[in-house]
C-alpha cells in the first residue's frame, strides 16, 4: 500500500514570508512621507522643513531602535518583538490619520507650529 502524504510547506518558509512582508511594510511606512511632501504642503499648509523634520526624526528613531530591538529579541524572542513592533507601527499609522496641525512636540517644547487650512 502506497501512502503518499501531501507535501507540506516547511515552517521556515512561513517565517521568511512574514519577515519579508514586515520589512516591506515597514520600509513603505518609512518612505511614504517622501512621496506625500507636496500633498501635505497643499492640504495642511505646512512647509517642507516641518515635514522634513518629522521624517528625519522617524528615520533617526528607526535606526536607533535596531540594536535595542535585536537585544530584546534575544531576551524575549522574535515573535513577541515583531508582533509588538507591528502593533506599534499600525497604531502610529492609524494615529497619523488624525493629524490636523503641524505642531510637533519634542520634550514639551514647540518646534514648529502652523495651523491647518481645513
Amino acid at each position: 500500500m502506497d501512502h503518499h502524504r501531501p507535501a507540506r510547506l516547511h515552517y521556515a518558509w512561513v517565517i521568511l514570508a512574514v519577515t519579508c512582508l514586515t520589512v516591506v511594510l515597514t520600509a513603505g511606512v518609512t518612505a511614504v512621507p517622501a512621496v506625500l511632501i507636496h500633498p501635505l504642503e497643499v492640504a495642511f499648509g505646512w512647509d517642507r522643513a516641518a515635514i522634513a523634520l518629522a521624517v528625519s526624526i522617524n528615520v533617526f528613531l528607526y535606526g536607533l531602535a535596531g540594536p535595542f530591538a535585536g537585544r530584546l529579541m534575544l531576551r524575549v524572542g522574535p515573535r513577541r518583538v515583531m508582533l509588538t513592533s507591528l502593533l506599534l507601527i499600525a497604531t502610529g499609522v492609524a494615529a497619523s490619520t488624525q493629524i490636523q496641525t503641524g505642531t510637533i512636540h519634542i520634550s514639551g517644547q514647540h518646534v514648529k507650529r502652523e495651523e491647518s487650512r481645513m
